[in-house]
């Protein structure tokens, strides 16, 4: 993973816009999450599928998929109980 992402960035990019601070093989994860993410409000584009197909296996996108449904099923859990951001001990 390419390091060199601008410090002055105010929040994390979204939309596919992710310049060159990943390689192709990121930009495909991060398009997969985001899709995924926002699933509740629209369908996964097919263009999402394809991008991230050409980077991952079937089984490796079954695995990323599984990660990414179950960090957003804590964020919602930690969300409605209104739980801050690294507000409890690990474990």
């Amino acid at each position: 993973m390419n390091t060199d992402f601008p410090d002055s960035s105010p929040a994390f990019p979204t939309g596919g816009d992710y310049g060159t601070a990943f390689d192709a093989r990121e930009c495909a994860a991060l398009a997969w999450t985001e899709a995924l993410t926002l699933v509740a409000s629209s369908q996964v584009p097919d263009s999402a599928y394809a991008e991230v197909s050409e980077q991952f296996t079937e089984a490796e996108i079954v695995e990323l998929s599984m990660d990414i449904v179950a960090i957003n099923g804590w964020n919602r859990l930690m969300g409605a109980f209104h739980a801050p951001p690294g507000g409890h001990p690990v474990a």
